[in-house]
C-alpha cells in the first residue's frame, strides 16, 4: 500500500496489557528497510506470538528537495509516489530476509519520520511503537538514534527500541520507578513482555541532593518507599510466570 496522506478514523490507545481479552491493540513496526531494523521485526513477531496482537508496519519516506549550488527544487508528487513504491518494496526485500511479517499489513507513507510515526500509533490505537537501534555502541544508542528519541518525545504509549543483536524477549528486566502512573504502566509492560520463568527487577533511585535523611526524615521516607514498592509487586504478582524482585 502506498499513499502520500494517511487518513485513519481516530481511536483510543489500546492498553497493552487487556485484562478482559488478553489481546490489546496492534503493535506498531516502524521501519526503513535496513538491516538495523530487521531486530525490529522478530521483536515484533516474538511479541505478537505470545499475546496474539495484530501487527502493521509502516515505512516513511521523507521528502528531500532536489538541491544545486544555484536553486533547490521541491519533489513532484510523482517522485513522491516512485520513492514510497521503491522503499515499498525494500521493506518487502527485508520481510523475505527476516522471515517474518508476510502477513502484516505494510503502510507507507510521506512525512518526517518522527511526527508521522507518532501521529499513525495514535489514529489507529497502538499498543506499543517497536523500532530498531542503529549503532552498535553506546554513544550511537544515546546519541545515534534521532528518530526513536524523537518518537519517544512526540508519542503517547510505550516505544520500544530494539537493538540489532535481538535474539529472543529478555529473560531480565530492570524498571525503574519512581510510583508514578506512567512508571508503572512501564513496570507491567516490562513484566509482560519478559520471557517465561523471567525475572524483573524494580529500583527506585534518590538523588543525594534530595537525600531525605540529612533532614532527619530518612527512616520514614524509606519506609514510604518500601510500602510503595510492595504494592507494584503486588501488581506484577498478578503476571502468570514472572519473578519480581525489589531491592
Amino acid at each position: 500500500m502506498s499513499t502520500a496522506t494517511p487518513n485513519h478514523p481516530r481511536t483510543e490507545p489500546h492498553d497493552l496489557l487487556s485484562e478482559k481479552t488478553g489481546v490489546a491493540g496492534p503493535l506498531l513496526v516502524a521501519t526503513d528497510a535496513s538491516p538495523a531494523s530487521d531486530a525490529a521485526l522478530r521483536a515484533a513477531w516474538e511479541i505478537a506470538s505470545r499475546r496474539g496482537q495484530p501487527v502493521t508496519l509502516l515505512a516513511v519516506h521523507r521528502p528531500v528537495p532536489l538541491a544545486t549550488a544555484e536553486v533547490q527544487i521541491p519533489s513532484t508528487p510523482d517522485m513522491e509516489a516512485d520513492a514510497r513504491a521503491a522503499l515499498s518494496a525494500h521493506v518487502q526485500d527485508q520481510i523475505q530476509r527476516v522471515g517474518v511479517g508476510d502477513k502484516w499489513p505494510l503502510e507507507t507513507v510521506s512525512g518526517d519520520p518522527a511526527a508521522t510515526i507518532a501521529k499513525i500509533s495514535r489514529d489507529i490505537g497502538a499498543s506499543m511503537i517497536i523500532m530498531g537501534l542503529g549503532g552498535h555502541g553506546l554513544f550511537d544508542r544515546l546519541l545515534g538514534d534521532e528518530t526513536v528519541l524523537k518518537v519517544v518525545r512526540l508519542g503517547s504509549g510505550p516505544v520500544l527500541a530494539v537493538a540489532s543483536e535481538f535474539v529472543g524477549l529478555p529473560s531480565r528486566v530492570l524498571a525503574a520507578v519512581d510510583f508514578s502512573a506512567s512508571s508503572g504502566h512501564a513496570l507491567m509492560v516490562g513484566a509482560h513482555l519478559v520471557r517465561r520463568g523471567g525475572v524483573v527487577h524494580m529500583a527506585h533511585v534518590i538523588s543525594r541532593d534530595a537525600e531525605p535523611g540529612k533532614s532527619g526524615n530518612g527512616v520514614t521516607y524509606r519506609g514510604t518507599v518500601s510500602r510503595a514498592l510492595d504494592r507494584m509487586l503486588e501488581d506484577v504478582a498478578h503476571v502468570p510466570d514472572v519473578t519480581s524482585s525489589a531491592p
